[in-house]
């Protein structure tokens, strides 16, 4: 998408080159023993991970109110946050006032790059989230190339390039950027 937008300016297309972006060598699937410490760290039930940064164009806040729909109807249904950034404060506050934390909502932290498929590989499904922008829109995230890597199935709420790739993929489940509602309805239909 992002050559398109490039040709389109006036730019000759044999002057745009296309290099994919990839994960590093240590996403990949691994096996972790029922003993394993990262058991004791998430909650039991259908666990859904977010990884990565908390910033505005993930538009979290959709996430944590698919949270609360999802909170009556499903309560095995987990969304689990890890990592951090700018926004974590108001997502942890929306969370909190929906009463949604340590309830179907919890927050581990940041880890480390080379542990990520560790929790990856204990979860359900990934989730992949975007605010519905037009430059987000032509974005592939680094995250969908991990979350592949790993072979865990993708729930993606955001438009463009990140759904039409985990559609073409076969990875998962995707609905548009912003909608709560569409946001639990498909990841109800993953669990």
């Amino acid at each position: 998408s992002f050559k398109d937008s490039i040709v389109k300016s006036g730019v000759p297309s044999d002057k745009v080159m296309f290099w994919p972006q990839y994960a590093e060598d240590f996403y990949k699937p691994v096996d972790i023993k029922e003993t394993d410490n990262i058991h004791n760290e998430l909650p039991k039930g259908f666990n859904i991970i977010y990884t990565g940064n908390f910033g505005e164009a993930q538009k979290l806040e959709t996430a944590i109110e698919a949270a609360s729909v999802t909170a009556m109807d499903y309560p095995d249904i987990n969304w689990i946050f890890m990592g951090g950034g700018r926004d974590e404060a108001n997502i942890r506050n929306r969370a909190e006032k929906l009463g949604l934390i340590n309830k179907n909502v919890f927050f581990i932290g940041r880890k480390p790059a080379e542990d990520v498929c560790k929790y990856l590989s204990v979860c359900d499904a990934a989730l992949l989230i975007l605010k519905d922008m037009p430059l987000l829109n032509i974005t592939l995230p680094a995250k969908i190339q991990s979350y592949f890597a790993c072979g865990i199935p993708v729930i993606a709420s955001c438009s463009g390039e990140g759904a039409e790739t985990v559609k073409k993929a076969q990875a998962g489940i995707t609905c548009e950027a912003e909608n709560p509602k569409k946001l639990a309805e498909i990841a109800i239909s993953m669990y």
